[in-house]
């Protein structure tokens, strides 16, 4: 998987899957690749705000990709 949007879609679909404990086990290993990832892209200015997932904020930023 190349995208890292839909492989953190994966993650965020699977740590809704998990048992309480577990869920809180892989939230703690993803927080901070979350906050590596915030750092190391950019917002983008002209997507359109998704209102089916706000709380998704990776599908608002932009990735190396895009803007190389």
């Amino acid at each position: 998987m190349d995208d890292v949007t839909q492989a953190r879609d994966v993650l965020d679909i699977v740590m809704g899957c998990l048992p309480p404990r577990a869920r809180g086990e892989l939230r703690a290993l993803v927080a901070p690749l979350d906050v590596r990832c915030w750092l190391r892209t950019l917002p983008d200015p002209f997507l359109e705000r998704r209102y089916w997932c706000p709380e998704a904020w990776w599908h608002h930023r932009l990735f190396e990709s895009h803007y190389t």
